[in-house]
């Protein structure tokens, strides 16, 4: 049973495929901005006046969106983008000025972020009322930590977290979370009746 119980820990991980909030990524659903410095190449100075966009594609080369870039005079080009979806998005900044033209990668990254702290948060409530309530040998808190193993998995199934991918492994693990819930709170229920 324990052992069951750390494999479940252990898989965890898994259901949050994005990666947590790295250099050069945006964190999902906030506004996340993208820019660069134009420059000329042949003589190092900054181009202030440039007409650039942003074009966001996503993994299969389906544009998503474009953005008209904003410069401040001071040779940054930049444009918000929010995306409500974990993954990597290749985009491209393309830039002219009076007939001369040019493009540059600027791909980003839009992972779960800081959330994943959350979500571990959240697994370990249940966790820690159930390992205490073992240790003290009181049934109302193992009860408790069951309904919330409960609420846990079925919010993982239903999708309610956001960012964490609806697929085969976070099915699975939602269900095993849903079932060693059910379980704490059939067995102690069965054990407080035993009792009396």
């Amino acid at each position: 049973m324990k052992y069951l119980l750390l494999l479940m820990l252990l898989l965890l991980p898994t259901l949050v495929y994005a990666d947590w909030l790295d250099d050069g990524s945006c964190e999902i659903d906030t506004e996340c901005t993208i820019s660069r410095m134009l420059i000329n190449e042949t003589t190092s100075e900054i181009i202030p006046d440039a007409n650039c966009s942003l074009y966001v594609y996503d993994n299969s080369n389906n544009l998503l969106n474009s953005y008209q870039m904003d410069n401040d005079s001071s040779g940054y080009y930049a444009s918000a983008v929010k995306i409500n979806e974990v993954g990597d998005y290749p985009s491209i900044m393309t830039c002219n000025k009076t007939g001369l033209y040019d493009s540059a990668n600027v791909s980003f990254n839009i992972s779960i972020g800081y959330r994943n702290y959350f979500y571990m948060f959240l697994i370990l409530i249940p966790l820690s009322l159930f390992i205490f309530g073992r240790k003290k040998e009181e049934p109302s808190l193992i009860i408790l930590a069951g309904f919330l193993f409960v609420i846990f998995g079925i919010g993982i199934y239903m999708n309610l977290f956001h960012g964490i991918p609806s697929n085969f492994v976070s099915n699975t693990l939602s269900l095993l979370i849903i079932a060693y819930g059910t379980y704490f709170i059939g067995r102690t229920s069965v054990e407080c009746v035993g009792g009396f």
